[in-house]
This record gives structure tokens, C-alpha cells and sequence, in this order.
């Protein structure tokens, strides 16, 4: 659709831009982070307009060429990247920043909410989200081919042994701390809590379920020359108890 735009912020100096952007709808006014939006829109102005997105990322990086970058000592604009969809060739002050946010696990919503009204719009998309048959096809090709792949484990496995290497002798925040007794009483309640639930749960899927032959003799392997449990000594009991009134 054509509806992007390539725009100018213009310094009140010099008369030079000093930031090159692409957008659509109200974009050129709204916060830039960093770049201050001149409040006297005489000063902002718009380069190339009714354009598709391909063509105004196009234009963008272009423009941003042309002018030159101050973060890479080529130019005189204040972007931080090549301009184009995605983060292209992030500058010096850039590449640190992201480094950081990697190392100490920072993400941009770290400490934010979504609002309700965010939530209820992603929630909207998802449930209108719908697959095509062709989609469907491909998506499960797609897994089998992966499942069926070894070398995608062993990936997995130098992926895993690449992360325990990095982190191995790194504090993990704890050390030298100790609980309160107020987080130890919570953290006891809700491991009971969660033993509780797995019981439960595990006690409704095993009922009026029979066990195969082969789990049975899996069992009786496992409990050959291991002592009996007072719980087991009193279960049995109970049934030869049990098997032996419905036999008078």
C-alpha cells in the first residue's frame, strides 16, 4: 500500500538534517528516544511521500548514506543505524548498549506491563490469526523434517554445553545471602501446595487405568532384594485381608 514516507528533522542553525526517518500515519511526530521531534513542525519535512514500504526503506537508507552517520564519523546525522527494516549496522554506542542488555538479561519490557487494552488487542489477533490448509501442510513438514534430523540435537546438546560454560563460577545473585524465615515458611507451603497437586493429578490418571505386563515385571525387577516399607507391608496386608472376607 502506498502510505510510507521518508521525513527530515532539520537543525535551526545550520538549515542541515540531522536525523532521516521512514513512516506512515502520525510516526514523524511521535517520541524518538534519543532524537528530540522539533517542536516547530517548520522543521521537519518530508523527503519522499506515497510510497510502499520497500520503497521508503529504500530511500531511507539512501538519504542516510548521502548525509553520513556522526556515530560513525562519516556524516553529520544522529541515527544509529543504516536506516531499512530491522537493525542494520548499529553504530559504537549501539553495539555496547546491546551488549550490556545481553550480559545483565534486560529486555524492554523488563519491569513493564502490558495494559489491559494491549492485551485484549494481542488476544483479538491471535484468535483471528487463520491458518491455511498449505500452511498447516508446510508447518507439519516442517517438524517432521526437524525431529527426524540428529545433527539438530547435537546442536542442542553444544548449545546447552555453551551456556553451563559461560555461566559456570558466575554468582547467580544469592551467594552470600540468606532466606527470611518468612520466605522460607512461603516457599515450604507452596512446595506442599505443589506436592499436593502432583499427587492428585498423578492419583486421577492412574485410576481405573491396569498396568501392561511388561510395566508389572518392570516393577517386581526393581523390587527384587529391596526391603519392604512399613506403608507396603500394611497395603499388602490389607488386601490379603480384604481378598480373604470376599472369599467366605
Amino acid at each position: 500500500m502506498l502510505k510510507y514516507y521518508v521525513y527530515a528533522y532539520i537543525r535551526k542553525l545550520n538549515g542541515t538534517p540531522y536525523y532521516i526517518g521512514k513512516g506512515k500515519g502520525n510516526r514523524v511526530f511521535e517520541s524518538h528516544g534519543r532524537v528530540s521531534v522539533p517542536k516547530d513542525q517548520s522543521y521537519i519535512v518530508m523527503l519522499e511521500q506515497n510510497l510502499t514500504n520497500l520503497g521508503a526503506c529504500a530511500i531511507e537508507r539512501r538519504m542516510i548514506r548521502w548525509y553520513g552517520r556522526k556515530d560513525l564519523g562519516t556524516g553529520i546525522l544522529l541515527n544509529l543505524t543504516d536506516g531499512g527494516e530491522g537493525l542494520s549496522n548499529p553504530g559504537p554506542l549501539t553495539r555496547k548498549l546491546m551488549s550490556e542488555n545481553n550480559k545483565s538479561g534486560i529486555t524492554g519490557m523488563r519491569g513493564k506491563t502490558h495494559s489491559t487494552k494491549s492485551r485484549e488487542k494481542m488476544s483479538n489477533s491471535a484468535k483471528s490469526l487463520v491458518r491455511t490448509a498449505e500452511h498447516l501442510i508446510a508447518i507439519k513438514l516442517s517438524n517432521s523434517k526437524r525431529l527426524g534430523r540428529k545433527e539438530d540435537t547435537e546442536i542442542g546438546k553444544k548449545r546447552g554445553d555453551a551456556i553451563s560454560k559461560a555461566k559456570k563460577g558466575k554468582s547467580n545473585g544469592h551467594v552470600g545471602l540468606k532466606h527470611s524465615e518468612e520466605t522460607k515458611k512461603r516457599m515450604k507451603e507452596s512446595q506442599k501446595h505443589l506436592s499436593a497437586t502432583k499427587a492428585e493429578t498423578m492419583k486421577k490418571t492412574m485410576t481405573g487405568r491396569k498396568k501392561t505386563p511388561d510395566e508389572i515385571a518392570k516393577i517386581r525387577e526393581s523390587l527384587k532384594g529391596k526391603p519392604w516399607s512399613e506403608a507396603r507391608r500394611s497395603s499388602q496386608t490389607k488386601k490379603k485381608e480384604e481378598n480373604g472376607k470376599s472369599n467366605v
